[in-house]
């Protein structure tokens, strides 16, 4: 078991959780699936901005202040979130998400968390993430069927946990 770190001086939350709300490549509602990860990660002491937990008011306003109240920024990397942070709309909130954390936080500060099998090779990322995090070494991932593969859940959580402990620690 893995103890939170305290959260970094100046900051609320360990990290601001990114990610998108479609269905992923094995059908999954993959904001349920991030939920369960956050749920984990909470209950190992960390505290963890989630849109459905911390959004009110001004979507915008919460996002900035999310990612602003945040140490780190971890990124639930799907095909569907790397279409839409290089998509055209550029009032996606995924897009507008990853755009403003890459520009406070940078990439040291961001953790890539496939949610996909097909997510699981960083140098096939492309557009902005490919660009930004693409590059990066990822530690844990959640591209399986988690509810047959509890120990592994489990194994990935304990990764993600130790990864957010240890990058705080270095703030």
């Amino acid at each position: 078991r893995v103890a939170a770190a305290p959260v970094p001086s100046g900051f609320k939350h360990h990290c601001f959780f990114t990610h998108d709300w479609g269905k992923d490549e094995l059908g999954r509602d993959n904001h349920k699936t991030c939920m369960r990860v956050y749920q984990s990660l909470t209950a190992l002491g960390f505290k963890i901005w989630f849109d459905e937990i911390m959004m009110e008011g001004s979507i915008v306003d919460q996002m900035v202040s999310g990612i602003d109240s945040s140490a780190l920024v971890m990124v639930g990397i799907t095909q569907r979130y790397i279409e839409k942070v290089g998509g055209d709309n550029k009032n996606d909130n995924c897009q507008v998400e990853f755009g403003y954390a890459q520009r406070k936080k940078s990439a040291s500060k961001m953790i890539a968390v496939p949610m996909e099998s097909r997510c699981k090779t960083p140098s096939d990322w492309r557009g902005p993430v490919g660009m930004i995090l693409g590059g990066e070494l990822y530690f844990a991932d959640f591209a399986y069927d988690i509810d047959a593969c509890p120990e592994l859940y489990e194994d990935n959580i304990r990764k993600l946990a130790e990864r957010i402990t240890t990058l705080c620690n270095r703030l």
